[in-house]
């Protein structure tokens, strides 16, 4: 049995993680569960975690697994409280920021510090201290009718690369949509594409990204963007209510990308899909239904 406690913004589910190649976001109304999964669809587990647990994704070492927590479901599907849950089964979350939109390993050697998204931010936390260390990314503008919203976030810590996705919303024409790179070292910017969402390859040779139709790939200076699904996924305007738009992940052998996928236009969890497809292209296979935001283990 998974029990749940909570006492101030530590939580504790006394459950070890998961033996699983995927992780994902499922259940269906009031419940709040995780799903898990192998990358064949055998194996499937659901646990009953007693609270939101939005966007989930492995550590870089695999010793825990990060996302953003709700007990109470405020926030809705799509953030959260910056949270971890490793493999003694302890669990704990940050009350101090209930709009984080997405997590990230830092992936450097003090232990538990996340890159954390909130709407226009992106930033390092002490997840265990539950502090701001740095602002990496800050994008508060407000000009004219625009509003900035970060969509999607990926950090490659052999180069200390980052690339996160951009929506410019403006109410008298559609909506605009950029990837940027930046290096945390020298803090120089470059936009690489028109899209959101991206991730690293395994190897960082590579960023897979979410485009109006469909998920692609393009080298990681931004040349050579080639179609791997064709689907219109982007410009329901629900964001982030909405779970429309998949945030595609790679295997760790670079061989394969995981997403999830919604015939809706308001996505919910029962309506979602968990798709791979191999990264030189091919038909796509699915996994598992009623789950969204899947991430394989490393």
């Amino acid at each position: 049995m998974l029990v749940f406690l909570l006492t101030g913004c530590r939580s504790t589910w006394q459950k070890p993680l998961p033996n699983a190649d995927i992780v994902y976001q499922t259940g269906e109304g009031n419940q709040k569960v995780l799903g898990t999964v192998n990358a064949d669809g055998s194996g499937s587990v659901v646990i009953n975690v007693g609270g939101y647990f939005n966007k989930p994704i492995w550590s870089f070492d695999e010793s825990l697994i990060y996302g953003l927590a709700n007990g109470v479901g405020v926030i809705g599907p799509a953030g959260g409280y910056p949270a971890f849950w490793n493999n003694d089964g302890k669990f704990k979350h940050c009350s101090d920021w209930g709009n984080a939109l997405y997590i990230e390993d830092a992936g450097n050697d003090k232990n538990l510090e996340v890159i954390v998204v909130f709407a226009r931010e992106i930033a390092v936390v002490d997840i265990e201290e539950c502090e701001k260390v740095k602002v990496l990314v800050n994008r508060d503008y407000w000009g004219g009718l625009g509003i900035n919203t970060i969509m999607g976030i990926s950090y490659f810590p052999d180069t200390q690369d980052l690339v996160f996705g951009m929506e410019l919303l403006n109410l008298d024409k559609p909506a605009e949509y950029q990837i940027i790179k930046v290096n945390l070292e020298t803090g120089e910017e470059a936009p690489l594409a028109e899209g959101i969402h991206p991730a690293w390859s395994p190897d960082g040779s590579e960023i897979v990204y979410v485009q109006r139709d469909g998920i692609y790939i393009m080298k990681a200076d931004g040349t050579e963007p080639r179609l791997l699904v064709k689907h219109d996924f982007v410009d329901s305007g629900l964001f982030p209510l909405a779970m429309t738009e998949p945030m595609p992940r790679w295997s760790p052998d670079g061989r394969w990308i995981i997403y999830h996928r919604c015939e809706d236009e308001l996505c919910i969890i029962p309506h979602g899909s968990i798709y791979k497809v191999s990264a030189d292209g091919g038909p796509e296979e699915i996994i598992i239904q009623k789950g969204v935001y899947p991430s394989w283990r490393p």
